[in-house]
């Protein structure tokens, strides 16, 4: 067919291409509007005797429009699969890095109301309220809504901070299962840890890690 000078592109088969690339994007739904698009120029620009040209580009808006209604789909749920475990992994790592940021101040805090009277640490079973009153702020962090998340090692409540032999690996505060009491040893660990790193404990040297369960028995409590 040979184009006439006052021939004009099809509105329909450029759209119906840009539609058809589109579907990629849109799970499929601009693919299927595309591929009816399409489909009728395909129908109309031969029937114009001339006046309307683009039928190579309605041919391939009509394959790209339904390459992507089947495909477009396919393609949102490979992303979605791939993008909903990794939000929850970036989520978790942020909840997890909370977490051992208010450890942290913890373990600082309770340093200092270590030194600063007499070097004994806090009665495991008094803890909360003596650090309440030393400071408040760090209370709320680990006692959200009145509920412990975290306790004290029972075995080194009230000892002098300077006798404990191996402060590095002696566990001063751990995360426990709801309705724990305020001190205690490893019976009351969750029965699993709330990060996929690993149990979040703070040892007596003040530093804090993520233990995996395996490990927890090495521990000194």
């Amino acid at each position: 067919m040979v184009a006439r000078e006052d021939t004009r592109p099809s509105g329909l088969a450029i759209t119906s291409l840009l539609l058809g690339l589109l579907g990629f994007c849109t799970a499929g739904v601009t693919g299927l509007i595309g591929f009816v698009m399409g489909l009728t120029a395909v129908i109309r620009i031969p029937r114009s005797e001339g006046r309307v040209g683009g039928y190579g580009v309605a041919v391939a808006g009509l394959s790209t429009s339904a390459v992507s209604t089947v495909a477009g789909p396919l393609l949102t749920l490979l992303a979605a699969s791939i993008a909903v475990p990794s939000l929850a992994a970036a989520r978790q790592t942020a909840h997890n890095a909370k977490s051992m940021m208010v450890l942290r101040e913890l373990a600082a805090v309770t340093r200092s109301y270590v030194h600063e009277y007499g070097s004994a640490l806090p009665p495991s079973d008094e803890w909360v309220a003596v650090l309440w009153d030393y400071a408040g702020s760090i209370t709320t962090l680990v006692a959200p809504d009145g509920e412990l998340i975290y306790a004290m090692n029972r075995n080194v409540g009230g000892r002098p901070i300077e006798g404990i032999a191996t402060p590095s690996r002696t566990v001063l505060f751990f995360e426990i299962a709801p309705g724990s009491p305020p001190g205690g040893g490893p019976e009351l660990l969750p029965a699993r840890p709330a990060f996929v790193e690993g149990y979040a404990i703070v040892f007596v040297d003040g530093h804090v890690e993520n233990v995996r369960r395996e490990r927890v028995a090495g521990l000194i409590w």
